[in-house]
């Protein structure tokens, strides 16, 4: 009985090391690192790098000139900057580089990948907009929502870019369009 209990804790020690020996499986994943000079950037996910929605040229020519209103939030000062610039103007941010409105739809519906305009009563404000670093490079293109910040895709390390909505006549702001 002694002898059984022996042989059954040495081939259990037996089995116990010779599994601490094996090789790891790889890893079928793989993550890149970040190139050091892209580690403020993340990588996009795939329905975020494809532009479905554009607004087309009749949405950007109807809404040429309108004053629109933005919120820039700086995430290490807690500053608010209120910012007013129109549809085809451009604004430079802190961030050195810029924020051009192309397009604002009073009622944006997307659907199957076309943007266009739904029911009158503005029920979904929002405005295309192209953000810019300090060399021109494009670090966001899409569109901006009145009711929903969440949606908007432009994830910046120090900054929130909000959209506020079309500015009222006859209202001084902050900052204005460069």
């Amino acid at each position: 009985m002694l002898n059984r209990v022996i042989k059954r804790s040495l081939l259990l020690v037996l089995v116990l090391i010779l599994t601490g020996c094996l090789e790891e499986p790889e890893a079928k994943e793989r993550y890149i690192s970040l190139e050091p000079h892209h580690r403020e950037q993340l990588p996009l996910a795939p329905h975020v790098i494809k532009k479905q929605g554009l607004p087309n040229q009749t949405m950007i020519k109807e809404s040429q000139g309108i004053d629109l209103r933005f919120k820039l939030l700086d995430k290490r000062t807690l500053v608010i900057t209120k910012i007013e610039v129109p549809v085809g103007g451009v604004w430079q941010g802190p961030w050195k580089g810029t924020m051009e409105p192309v397009a604002f739809i009073p009622d944006l519906v997307i659907q199957s990948g076309q943007a266009m305009r739904g029911e009158e009563g503005h029920v979904n404000p929002a405005v295309w907009v192209r953000v810019s670093d300090n060399d021109g490079d494009m670090i966001h293109e899409g569109w901006f929502f009145v009711r929903d910040h969440a949606q908007t895709a432009w994830d910046h390390h120090r900054f929130d870019l909000m959209f506020m909505g079309i500015q009222p006549k006859n209202h001084n702001v902050n900052a204005s369009a460069s």
